[in-house]
């Protein structure tokens, strides 16, 4: 491989070359560099601001990889001397003007680096470079700069030392002036650092010191990252305490802070953090103020550490954070005088903390204008965090969801870290843990506590999973298990939530993802019956694709549960498709589509719409109106009569040792809303106890005779009604089978009928709840309201 860009390029040398010097003749190539196939030049660019003509000595550097690098330009304190053998006499020194865009190693950053819209690269010529440099010395004399970027970048013009985070907290608008703040270092991260024993610091708290001082304690905007902070030993008010010693291991690095009216300029010593200082100095001088603060440590520390907190460009507050490093100092040492203090504290070096901030906002940066911000107020819900779920989950943290709830019964083995967000140093955690940590470092403030997290199935009790999945705006599986998901399916159908399944296919080759709104879409137990029907020969809707799965496709089973072998790679696919419609849904619950099918490769042979690799076939799938899961019953509401709600409740106050009850009277309208007109007694001859009732069939025969000869198609069969002595009923199993009898019997002439139980309370007497449910044929049992008839 060739090893200059000249040959590479010859005609953009050729080119460079005459450009340069057809417009900065004056400009000299150094030819030893240049036999080494690197193009250096040196010489002076005059500018000419009021007063006179001045020249500034700088250095024009190609880099390896130009065109496609920008040329460097260098200002130095003296055009170099050379030497009979054409060599630099001496090493170059930069010379620096402590202003914006000239980088620590001195080279001025003249360019906005443009990466998308410039077809080929972003290419800059020498010339470019040296005008564009002209203009910056121009500034330099008249303080007339270019146009900025809109961002700060402070902390690129200063050496860099580490990094420090910064939570929501410390940007709050009621902080200003002066004081204290205390970083905690992340030991964990000790290799990161370029200064000695300095690793990234995460900023805990902070003081505001004036007549009064106010502590700022931001624990617990980051504990959840960094559980250990919320120990005692960080506590604000024991750290002020703490008295700084070189000589030995320091629990907390401190440092001060001060209020600036405007952005500061770059600065590289601790002469240049004086200047800054000066305008909130009474006086004019900074000194004091920085002497004051720093105490006993201005002798004996060996770093020092400094806040500045500014307004920001976007409106907001920024911070600068710096180090100053003082060498390795005897705590018993001279006693310099302030002078002698000065001067060394002006001669030391200053290195740039790189500054995160931890604000939603900007933790929020990059969705800008591709997610709704609407999705940091949902909350999801996720059955199952295995390879799927787990990275769902994490991809949608990263959109911004604002709350979730998690579920998941297993722990993370090391089997697992091939395709898992969860990590080796994780193994035996619980996967709910893993993920659950894995979300809160995305982002602090995503809400969910302990009780939003469920360490086993979520199906061991069906009360348990209809008020888990109760508060969410969706409801994510990707358990893979058919009897787990059926019972997920038919609570969620009950409680009416939204439900995106998702599952990977033959090996993660393809993957399966379905949105089930009750009412609305396909249920799980459709697709099922789906399936049934096409693998028997029957009709199945068009967009329905069956992939029918090998068992030898399983590796191993473990704990009676098989594993499939899969790549991580064709998973990420499977889980970005699931999060993907996920974002969509959230964002408009209204989409069209509730069905998608991937293929990694062509399978015509599964379907012949699966024609291309990496595809995606895109459908809907309706309700079956056979389904015995989510079909909507022919009674959906009741109506009561004002005859009938007293009635009902006048019999059963009067019968407050035993059950009671009878049949229910009325018709069905074109809305599904049953009209109960009368409610009859149980008759003489009915059964009646404490626990069980079974009314007199000739007496309620005779009634149903008499009110249709009376009331016509009004005064039909609606179901039962019985009472129960508990103040809050609910239907026994003896009520279900005997109410789904009747459903299925032909004689009642009804394939939806109604039960309505009445809860007396035994200690007052009286009723204190009327309940109503309606059993439609060979379906599922739908707790229905009740109203009162309006009144004429």
């Amino acid at each position: 491989m060739t090893s200059s860009w000249i040959t590479l390029y010859p005609q953009w040398y050729i080119g460079e070359r005459q450009g340069l010097a057809r417009h900065y003749p004056g400009f000299k190539v150094y030819e030893p560099e240049l036999e080494k196939g690197k193009l250096i030049l040196y010489g002076m660019l005059e500018v000419r601001p009021p007063g006179g003509t001045v020249g500034h000595p700088v250095l024009l550097e190609y880099p390896a990889s130009t065109p496609f690098e920008k040329p460097v330009v260098l200002p130095l304190k003296a055009l170099p001397a050379i030497d009979e053998q054409g060599n630099f006499k001496e090493l170059l020194e930069p010379e620096f003007f402590d202003h914006r865009h000239q980088m620590p190693n001195g080279a001025l950053c003249l360019f906005q680096r443009e990466t998308r819209t410039i077809v080929g690269g972003d290419v800059v010529t020498g010339v470019q470079a040296l005008s564009r440099a002209e203009r910056w010395f121009l500034g330099l004399h008249t303080g007339n700069w270019p146009p900025d970027s809109a961002a700060s970048e402070l902390e690129a013009h200063f050496k860099y030392a580490t990094d420090v985070l910064l939570s929501e907290t410390f940007f709050r608008d009621d902080i200003n002036g002066f004081g204290r703040f205390y970083m905690v270092p992340d030991l964990r991260r000790l290799q990161d650092s370029q200064l000695k024993d300095l690793c990234p610091m995460i900023v805990t708290a902070l003081t505001e010191e004036s007549l009064i001082v106010k502590m700022f304690d931001a624990r617990a905007d980051l504990s959840r990252i960094y559980p250990w902070i919320k120990s005692d030993l960080w506590d604000l008010s024991k750290l002020a305490e703490i008295d700084v010693k070189s000589d030995e291991q320091r629990p907390v690095e401190n440092g001060y802070w001060w209020s600036l009216p405007k952005e500061p300029r770059p600065f590289r010593d601790g002469r240049g953090f004086l200047e800054v200082l000066t305008p909130v100095a009474n006086g004019g001088d900074p000194w004091p103020l920085v002497s004051k603060a720093l105490g006993g440590e201005m002798t004996i520390g060996d770093r020092h550490f400094f806040g500045l907190r500014y307004p920001g460009r976007d409106g907001g507050i920024a911070w600068l954070m710096v180090a100053m490093s003082r060498g390795k100092r005897s705590v018993v040492g001279t006693i310099a005088d302030e002078k002698s203090k000065r001067e060394a504290f002006e001669r030391a070096p200053i290195y740039g903390l790189r500054v995160h901030s931890a604000r939603p906002s900007d933790l929020r940066l990059r969705n800008t204008g591709v997610v709704a911000e609407s999705i940091s107020q949902k909350r999801v819900v996720m059955l199952g965090l295995g390879a799927l779920g787990a990275e769902a989950a994490e991809l949608l943290a990263k959109a911004g969801v604002g709350g979730f709830r998690m579920c998941d019964m297993d722990r993370l083995s090391t089997g697992n870290v091939a395709r898992h967000v969860g990590g080796l140093n994780e193994f035996g955690a619980p996967k709910v843990r893993v993920v659950a940590t894995r979300i809160h470092e995305i982002n602090p403030y995503i809400k969910f506590d302990e009780s939003d997290l469920i360490f086993g199935t979520a199906v061991h009790s069906l009360e348990d999973l209809a008020e888990f999945i109760r508060p969410a705006d969706l409801v994510i599986s990707t358990v893979a298990d058919e009897s787990v998901e059926s019972v997920i399916n038919q609570v969620a159908v009950i409680e009416r939530k939204p439900v995106l399944y998702g599952r990977a296919l033959r090996r993660a080759s393809m993957g399966r993802v379905f949105l089930v709104r009750p009412g609305r879409d396909a249920c799980k137990a459709c697709l099922s019956a789906f399936a049934s029907r096409g693998r028997s020969g029957e009709p199945a809707p068009r967009d329905w694709i069956d992939v029918p799965e090998s068992e030898a496709d399983v590796l191993v089973h473990e704990c009676g549960r098989p594993v499939i072998p899969a790549s991580a790679v064709d998973l990420a696919f499977v889980a970005g498709l699931i999060a993907r419609v996920a974002l969509d849904y959230l964002e408009d619950p209204q989409i069209e589509r509730n069905h998608w099918l991937w293929s990694k490769r062509p399978e015509p042979l599964v379907d012949r719409r699966l024609t291309e690799p990496l595809e995606t076939f895109i459908g809907r799938l309706d309700p079956d109106e056979a389904c015995p899961a989510c079909q909507e019953p022919d009674v959906r509401a009741v109506t009561l009569s004002e005859d009938a709600r007293r009635d009902i409740i006048l019999m059963t106050e009067a019968s407050p040792k035993s059950e009671t009850g009878g049949v229910l009277i009325g018709y069905v309208d074109s809305e599904r809303r049953a009209h109960v007109i009368r409610a009859t007694g149980p008759g003489p001859n009915a059964e009646q106890s404490a626990y069980r009732f079974s009314r007199d069939v000739d007496f309620v025969q005779r009634e149903l005779e008499r009110s249709a000869g009376e009331l016509g198609e009004r005064g039909v069969y609606l179901g039962e009604w019985h009472s129960h002595l508990v103040a809050d009923p609910r239907p026994s199993t003896t009520d279900i089978d005997s109410l789904c009898g009747i459903a299925a019997e032909p004689n009642y002439l009804t394939r939806c009928p109604i039960m309505i139980i009445s809860g007396l309370d035994t200690k007052s007497g009286n009723v204190h709840h009327v309940r109503a449910w309606s059993f439609p044929v060979g379906g599922r049992i739908y707790d229905i309201e009740i109203e009162d008839e309006p009144t004429e």
